[in-house]
């Protein structure tokens, strides 16, 4: 029979072979608390003294790109938050990112429409100056 990984009581319904918890709830609570240990992880990672970050991205572009976004846990849910929320910011002329604490961050590519060109690579956050108690989104693409 088997068991909840939560609370090891037995699972009633044996028709789903995957159910790995008893209600919702259990599976929300599991859910909340790997989230939580993934962006602590994230978080705990030993960051550079001092980083040129306009330097650092300029380099890493790729060719066609023209914008940029950063990505990192969410930890609420186990997804990735999105910096900025619905847009994104310009490699030319150079818009400094801000986000949300910091930390290393996933760089996603944009192109001149927005046209999303490729995920590659991370940077380190490290200037106070560029965070800030800002909004997210939860979506690659972004309207413009």
């Amino acid at each position: 029979m088997q068991r909840c990984f939560l609370c090891n009581a037995p699972i009633k319904f044996f028709f789903a072979a995957d159910r790995r918890f008893c209600c919702e709830k259990h599976r929300s609570e599991a859910r909340r608390k790997e989230a939580l240990e993934i962006f602590a992880r994230w978080y705990a990672r030993e960051l550079p003294k001092s980083l040129d970050v306009r330097s650092v991205l300029l380099a890493a572009a790729p060719r066609d790109a023209r914008q940029y976004r950063l990505s990192c846990p969410n930890r609420k849910n186990g997804g990735t938050r999105f910096f900025p929320p619905g847009r994104a910011w310009s490699l030319s002329p150079f818009e400094f990112p801000v986000v949300i604490c910091r930390g290393y961050y996933g760089i996603i590519w944009y192109g001149a429409i927005g046209e999303l060109i490729e995920e590659s690579g991370e940077i380190a956050i490290v200037s106070k100056l560029l965070t800030a108690r800002c909004p997210s989104d939860t979506s690659k693409r972004f309207a413009d």
